[in-house]
């Protein structure tokens, strides 16, 4: 099964970037997709485009902070994370949300998508 984490962030380095350094020992990923939500923060898209280059996020797009959108920012861009998915799956991850994956618990993550009967890949 493929599978595509989609991260959104905004504003949020060091979340973003304690996020993104616990993704590193997993195998199992197609692709990391990480949208910046308009940023206006010192160091994260640098720190994006750092990671991006090295080939630890696969897709990175950098929306404008000049087209802040408070009411759909979050809609934007998990449309432009399912618009460029190449996966079976999406499993998208906020910037804040400090889960840190093993191993193990990726798996039982993949393991529920594939029991769930719409999910049948």
């Amino acid at each position: 099964m493929k599978v595509t984490i989609g991260i959104t962030t905004f504003n949020r380095f060091k979340y973003a970037k304690s996020l993104l350094k616990s993704l590193e020992s997993l195998r199992d990923i197609s692709q990391i997709i990480v949208v910046d939500n308009c940023s206006t923060e010192n160091g994260l898209r640098e720190h994006l485009s750092l990671l991006k280059n090295e080939g630890m996020i696969t897709d990175l797009f950098l929306r404008d902070p000049k087209e802040r959108n408070w009411v759909n920012d979050e809609y934007i861009a998990k449309n432009i994370i399912i618009e460029n998915s190449k996966s079976d799956v999406i499993l998208f991850l906020q910037d804040d949300l400090q889960y840190v994956f093993d191993a193990e618990t990726f798996s039982k993550v993949l393991e529920d998508f594939r029991n769930e009967k719409e999910f049948k890949v």
